[in-house]
């Protein structure tokens, strides 16, 4: 990889829907979660990590992204890492002028370590897909759970005289979906709401489909790599 260039993936996040891999490189983030369906920058600087990245971009850019146990770990082993992460792909990788790397990854789906089968250059593990357990409509415990959430984000944002007001209007939805003829679900996003996501205050959006919202996705990453700075402050570290 060369210095400041700029690699970019395939428009398809899913690949053409293929299946999860029996093993992927494993990158681990300290204080970072990422969740499917959702884009994160991150930057790399531990060399077994930039090693791992240099080597996806010239293959299918796969990776399975898990969060450490303990962020102050510098070479995590399987025991330092959560069992459930995300199936990646990496979009976009920028190479600095210090060795690290900046990308963007894009969450696909839940998954699980089995096994580790490669702990030199970076980790390589077997993996499983872990089913996402929805919870049934109108369920009063969940709904509770949800409100709860939103609560505690509010009082966050009114006890913190550094964080504006306008923050608690953090999540773009377009509620146009429908159940039944009805609309009471969250549609799916796709490249005509660029224009409001890039006008609105949100900070985050749901809900994106991988093959749908790939143009969208595509948008959101180039206007990620815009706004961040090229020291990389404000992401998140592997």
């Amino acid at each position: 990889m060369a210095d400041d260039k700029v690699f970019t993936a395939s428009a398809d996040p899913r690949h053409a829907g293929a299946s999860i891999p029996d093993q992927v490189p494993i990158l681990p983030l300290r204080d970072t979660v990422l969740f499917p369906q959702s884009a994160l920058p991150l930057g790399a600087g531990r060399e077994s990590s930039v090693r791992l990245l240099e080597d996806v971009v010239r293959g299918n850019r796969l990776i399975g992204v898990f969060t450490q146990r303990d962020a102050s770990t510098e070479e995590p082993q399987e025991a330092d890492l959560h069992r459930i992460g995300t199936l990646a792909t990496v979009h976009k990788i920028l190479k600095q002028p210090d060795g690290s790397v900046r990308l963007v990854v894009q969450g696909l789906h839940r998954i699980r370590i089995v096994e580790l089968s490669q702990v030199r250059p970076y980790l390589v593990a077997r993996i499983a897909e872990e089913p996402e357990i929805s919870p049934p409509a109108g369920d009063l415990e969940t709904e509770a759970l949800a409100r709860n959430a939103v609560n505690l984000f509010r009082q966050v944002v009114e006890l913190s005289p550094m964080l504006p007001d306008e923050l608690f209007n953090f999540r773009y939805v377009d509620w146009s979906g429908e159940v039944d003829g009805r609309r009471e679900k969250p549609a799916v996003l796709d490249e005509r709401d660029w224009p409001a996501l890039l006008a609105s205050p949100s900070h985050f959006a749901r809900k994106f489909d991988p093959l749908k919202s790939a143009g969208l996705l595509g948008m959101i990453d180039r206007e990620i790599l815009h706004r961040e700075s090229p020291a990389g402050e404000g992401a998140a570290h592997a």
